[in-house]
């Protein structure tokens, strides 16, 4: 984890501010969440993270 994802506080999609995503089933379990801080999934799951071109 770099020093400006330490200091984030919210994640920004299209101007607006979330605090946390939260990836479920149909059935409402929870397979992922993602924080500007954390990723944290089921361990039958991934999450990739794909930077942006900068």
């Amino acid at each position: 984890m770099n020093d400006s994802n330490k200091k984030a506080s919210h994640i920004k999609i299209n101007g607006e501010a979330y605090k946390m995503i939260n990836v479920l089933t149909s059935n409402g379990e929870l397979i992922a969440s993602i924080s500007a801080k954390d990723v944290i999934h089921d361990v039958n799951y991934q999450v990739q993270l794909i930077k942006a071109n900068d």
